[in-house]
């Protein structure tokens, strides 16, 4: 652990409150400060990295909430998964979670094929009336807690979907204006960043993407064998295999060489453009990454929006808020949809508790967090919810169903392709969620 960027925390507190986990247990200890003395002490050698010590830093959600109101700048997020790398394996009892979370987010989430096929498991698993029928005898209760946690998490899986180069979008456009008020001679070159999960759980949030930028003049592609980022093997303290996916990704995408590479999860995206600190051959990657908000937000230019009469609420995903400062861009997009009221709940940013698999290994944590995040926007009783995360989706998904509240929650991608296409504006058309 770096001990002199462990210095620069001066523990003013005021990221007390702006921390998900100090707010709910109130023990300095699980708040960013504490952990900080905890790290300093490990890194100085005054403490032992026992069980409890760890599991005050293994409970951070690694928000970084903390980093947005810090005055001192503390790059807590690089030191939290700094310290996971450096003793998640060597604490007392943890080898067989350290190894099985280890096999999950390498030998599952690394492999597209692998998930593809899980995911059409899952399809068939719902289809069949399977999952109507274990859910009503209550036979998950005899499996694994994370395992009855993630099959509530589980959406209606879609078909599978195959970006091939026909579906994907060829502008005809000519010129497009960029952040600097220049003018692209060409179209420029998308490729778009698929992730892991989500072309499985959510493969129409890549058609709206798809679409959109299509309409604002880009020419998208869909590079094939790129892998999962690493996103989370990194929050888990696994940077050294999180650079090997970035090593492979770095091969496809060099072989597209594109104008700019779009992101539609906060996560992927954060870790993405931050990756260059441990992989310096992946700088020039990593400049071209852009969150879709970001990219469309500037792009975007003389689009014929058609009204859509709606009530929505924007949720701020933790990562793209806190990680990648992205918080106006998402909103100004939204703004632009003639008849679309845009809502404010209180505590936007308030972090729902999914961050990556959170609400699987703390799920008890989580819980509270989703709870005390739905109470802050379900007394405006929107049309939708919108929100650039698919984890977050899930999340809240799973929290608003178990309310029995039918809210669609969209990625902005799709209010904006809805209103290009001018789709239907009935509720009950609405893409179903929940």
């Amino acid at each position: 652990m770096d001990l002199e960027k462990l210095k620069t925390c001066v523990h003013c507190g005021l990221c007390l409150e702006a921390c998900p986990t100090y707010r709910i247990l109130k023990n300095e200890a699980d708040s960013p400060r504490g952990r900080i003395v905890l790290m300093r002490g490990i890194a100085e050698n005054r403490m032992k990295m026992t069980s409890e010590v760890f599991g005050h830093l293994d409970s951070c959600l690694d928000c970084r909430a903390c980093e947005t109101i810090c005055p001192a700048g503390v790059s807590y997020g690089e030191l939290i998964e700094q310290a996971r790398m450096e003793t998640y394996s060597t604490v007392p009892g943890s080898i067989l979670n350290f190894k099985v979370k280890k096999i999950f987010l390498t030998q599952i989430l690394g492999h597209p094929t692998l998930l593809k096929w899980i995911g059409q498991l899952l399809r068939l698993y719902q289809k069949s009336g399977l999952q109507s029928m274990i859910q009503k005898t209550q036979i998950l209760k005899l499996f694994p807690e994370s395992l009855q946690k993630a099959e509530t998490l589980l959406p209606e899986i879609p078909p599978p979907s195959n970006l091939t180069k026909s579906k994907l979008g060829i502008s005809k456009h000519s010129a497009l204006h960029q952040n600097s008020g220049e003018t692209m001679k060409q179209s420029p070159r998308i490729s778009l960043f698929r992730g892991c999960a989500a072309p499985v759980l959510f493969p129409q949030i890549e058609q709206a993407v798809i679409q959109v930028l299509s309409a604002a003049g880009c020419e998208v592609r869909a590079p094939q064998n790129q892998i999962c980022c690493g996103a989370l093997l990194v929050h888990s303290g696994f940077q050294k295999e999180a650079l090997n996916f970035i090593k492979k990704n770095l091969e496809v995408f060099q072989k597209e060489n594109p104008d700019f590479i779009v992101t539609t999860a906060a996560g992927c995206g954060s870790w993405l453009k931050e990756c260059s600190k441990f992989l310096p051959e992946a700088k020039r990657f990593s400049e071209k990454i852009l969150d879709f908000s970001e990219l469309i937000h500037y792009l975007d230019f003389n689009l014929s929006y058609k009204p859509l009469p709606m009530r929505v609420v924007y949720l701020d995903a933790c990562h793209l808020l806190h990680a990648q400062k992205i918080k106006d861009e998402p909103r100004q997009l939204l703004q632009r949809i003639p008849e679309l009221k845009l809502l404010t709940p209180t505590h936007p940013d308030w972090c729902c508790g999914s961050a990556g698999i959170y609400n699987l290994t703390h799920s008890d944590m989580a819980e509270k967090l989703l709870d005390e995040k739905i109470k802050t926007f379900i007394e405006l009783n929107p049309d939708a919810i919108s929100v650039g995360n698919p984890g977050c989706a899930l999340q809240i998904r799973k929290g608003l169903k178990e309310r029995g509240l039918k809210i669609p929650i969209l990625h902005p991608a799709e209010l904006l392709q809805m209103s290009l296409r001018k789709e239907s504006l009935l509720h009950e058309k609405l893409p179903k969620r929940c």
